[in-house]
């Protein structure tokens, strides 16, 4: 088989993810309180270890259970610390601040993102969400890691969901055609139910996530531990080592998440050191 066609594109210009679905429905309740009062609660939360909800929600009927609740509460504490919608994007599609782990005389101005001049004007915060995903975490992502993937073993992969007549006529319709009433892909489920059974599309969310976080405390924390000494990711002074060695300690100890953020420095350390020796 020389040609595949794969499904990127559909979450993001249908409506597909949690983030799309609950952010802007979250921060619309939530912004009718005052900051201080978010943020207290947003601190709170936040002590509890992501272990210890996942433990909670355990006690919970199944019928109230949701997947990752200890992840999810780290979601909810970023929208409640949130200035406005936008920065709800920001936050839910950012798994750690940059600016937090560089050398401090490297952290200089913003990290490149969606601003508000980039917006097109007339989207409400549920399409928000969805265009700064699908102009940002889209082409520098999903599209990347697939294309990179399907080359090394000479697999040519296409995007019939990008087909841009089609995403053209989809950013068309209202935005209740694709997500409302908390459910998104409405129109896409529309299409499909012609053709494929219901069981197949009224179903809970997979996504393709690596368990990188019980890797790094398991099989890869030897070889983590000594590629994040403070030697190796302060050399070249781009990294700060002490918040990387306190993000590594807590997610050690189970008090935070942070594989996605520790991923990115180990592949940079690694990838530095792999130029520079």
């Amino acid at each position: 088989m020389t040609v595949a066609l794969t499904g990127d594109g559909g979450d993001e210009i249908f409506g597909g993810y949690n983030r799309h679905l609950l952010g802007p429905s979250l921060w619309r309740r939530a912004s009718r309180l005052p900051a201080p009062v978010r943020r207290g609660a947003a601190r709170a939360i936040g002590r509890v270890p992501p272990a210890r909800w996942d433990a909670l929600a355990k006690a919970l009927p199944s019928r109230l259970r949701v997947a990752s609740p200890g992840q999810k509460a780290g979601k909810f504490v970023d929208i409640l610390g949130a200035d406005d919608d936008l920065d709800v994007a920001r936050r839910l599609l950012t798994t750690c601040e940059p600016s937090t782990l560089l050398h401090p005389d490297r952290a200089t101005g913003e990290a490149p993102t969606i601003l508000d001049a980039d917006l097109p004007s007339g989207l409400d915060p549920y399409e928000r969400v969805m265009y700064v995903d699908t102009v940002q975490g889209l082409p520098d992502g999903m599209l990347v890691k697939v294309d990179r993937a399907s080359m090394a073993c000479g697999l040519e992969v296409r995007t019939p969901l990008l087909d841009p007549r089609l995403v053209e006529l989809v950013w068309s319709l209202p935005r209740t055609a694709r997500i409302d009433r908390g459910r998104g892909k409405l129109v896409l489920r529309d299409v499909l139910d012609r053709h494929v059974p219901a069981a197949l599309t009224e179903r809970p969310k997979q996504g393709f996530d690596p368990p990188i976080g019980t890797w790094l405390r398991g099989p890869l924390r030897a070889w983590a531990d000594e590629l994040l000494a403070p030697d190796r990711v302060g050399a070249g002074g781009w990294l700060d080592p002490e918040p990387v060695r306190t993000r590594w300690n807590e997610h050690l100890a189970g008090a935070r998440r942070w594989d996605y953020a520790l991923w990115t420095v180990l592949s940079f350390v690694a990838w530095y050191e792999s130029w520079t020796s």
